[in-house]
């Protein structure tokens, strides 16, 4: 018996519904229209939408729920799903309460760094689209962000 026994951990990845429809997401709209309940929540919302080489998508984690004003997201929670579920790219998607439609500097910098380490994992950050009760702002559009591998 190895001396790790009782010590081992595993990894799963559970789908919460294996019959959903097909979703392509290749643009900031798209992905307003597919989190469009974010856009009235109370509190910020901070999540991760997973997509295969098609731009389906495959899942969508709430990464981190804040308060009116922020929440917060690190590498480790964005990336989890993102490595088991074998995804080609990542969309990062928040919420502003507020109602605010910019980002904010916090926002850009996070945006660096996780854009840095999926391209680290070869997992690219394909977008970040912020999403309020009057519209969206999408990273990508704004030329904030540059598709490595474009889906």
């Amino acid at each position: 018996m190895p001396t790790y026994e009782g010590y081992r951990v595993r990894s799963v990845l559970v789908r919460e519904n294996e019959d959903r429809p097909r979703v392509e997401l290749r643009t900031g709209q798209a992905v307003s229209d597919f989190m469009r309940s974010l856009g009235d929540a109370d509190r910020e919302y901070f999540c991760v939408i997973l997509l295969n080489s098609q731009g389906e998508v495959i899942g969508v984690e709430e990464v981190s729920i804040g308060d009116l004003t922020g929440t917060l997201a690190g590498p480790p929670e964005v990336f989890r799903s993102a490595l088991l579920a074998g995804t080609f790219t990542v969309v990062l998607v928040h919420n502003h309460p507020s109602g605010n439609l910019s980002f904010s500097p916090q926002d850009i910098q996070l945006t660096k760094r996780l854009y840095e380490v999926g391209r680290l994992l070869h997992i690219p950050v394909y977008d970040h689209v912020l999403i309020t009760s009057s519209g969206y702002l999408s990273m990508r559009e704004q030329g904030f962000i540059t598709v490595i591998s474009a889906v």
